[in-house]
């Protein structure tokens, strides 16, 4: 391996890796609404959070990767989808928790994104970040009718 994607791959986990102060002073939904709210504030998409079940801290590792997801999910409905609405549902079951981003923007063919060879490194690591803490990432999507990912990962992960 080069030096440089050396480097690359490092400063990669890095951020990967990284604890965002954002639940450390808030809980998932509230860390998320504050990204949704940050993100789209000053523009004219319309942004909403709804909660269901009954919230609860989860494991740090759980709700640190379904709150990176979140992020990147609604920094690509911000910048790539042209979305007037942006929806953010988290909704939380006995044994699990399940975030769901949806978006009226002009979706995309999904499966010509993971055959692409360019660097879609958001979805790819929403994938890897799910596997991390054995979730499961589902994304529908098709030109002209926006998208919806939804990830579903349990309340806690083994070490």
């Amino acid at each position: 391996m080069t030096g440089s994607l050396r480097r690359l791959r490092e400063a990669r986990e890095s951020i990967w890796n990284l604890r965002s102060t954002a639940l450390a002073e808030h809980d998932l939904p509230a860390a998320l609404g504050e990204a949704g709210h940050r993100l789209t504030a000053g523009s004219d998409v319309q942004f909403a959070l709804v909660v269901s079940g009954t919230p609860r801290r989860v494991s740090p590792r759980v709700e640190q990767q379904l709150f990176r997801i979140g992020q990147e999910a609604l920094t690509n409905a911000v910048r790539h989808a042209h979305a007037s609405t942006i929806r953010m549902e988290v909704c939380y079951t006995d044994d699990s928790v399940c975030l769901r981003v949806s978006d009226d923007g002009r979706g995309f063919d999904p499966a010509t994104v993971v055959r692409s060879e360019s660097n879609h490194w958001g979805l790819k690591s929403m994938e890897e970040r799910m596997l991390e803490i054995g979730g499961r990432l589902s994304l529908v999507s098709r030109a002209g009718e926006g998208t919806t990912l939804e990830a579903r990962a349990p309340l806690s992960t083994a070490a």
